[in-house]
Order: structure tokens, then sequence, then C-alpha cells
């Protein structure tokens, strides 16, 4: 089953349905400063803070005119968790 643009043609990449599986998306404040200099020199190219409120959590009606805006034909947003890497060795 090929999932459909809102023009009707099948969403492909290399000849394949194209499906995102899922997105990490944690509130702001429960990231790590490596974390956010990370986020801040690598997705630079994109405006991924404005997704954001001024408490740093996520406005779902950003996230999804965001992804409709990237071509994205269906979203789930779910709760997520920031990871924090445990020390070397304490796993």
């Amino acid at each position: 089953m090929a999932v459909h643009t809102p023009g009707g043609e099948a969403s492909m990449l290399d000849g394949r349905p194209l499906i995102d599986a899922h997105v990490h998306a944690a509130r702001l404040p429960t990231l790590t400063p490596a974390w956010r200099r990370w986020g801040e020199e690598f997705g630079s190219s994109h405006p991924w803070q404005d997704l954001y409120d001024a408490g740093g959590s996520l406005v779902p009606e950003r996230v999804e005119a965001y992804f409709e805006d990237e071509g994205a034909d269906a979203l789930q947003v779910y709760r997520g968790l920031s990871v924090q890497p445990s020390p070397a060795g304490k796993d």
C-alpha cells in the first residue's frame, strides 16, 4: 500500500514508499547543555526552536505544520523522554 500526497501521487524514495518511523522530541529543559549545543550547531539549517513554546514544550500545531511543510502525509506525536547517557561503565 502506498501513501499518497494531496495531489494523488505516491510519496516515494528510490521507487519505494517513503515512511519516517519516528522522531525523538523532548522538552528543552530536560536536555543536557551538550545536546543543546549539538542541536544549535547541526540543526541550524532549520528553525527547530520555533516548534517550542517559551517554556520549552513542543507546540503540537507547530510540529504538525512543520512536518506538513516537509511533505509528511501523516504524523503521530508521542511524549518523549530525554535520554541521558550514563557514565562509561555505569550502564
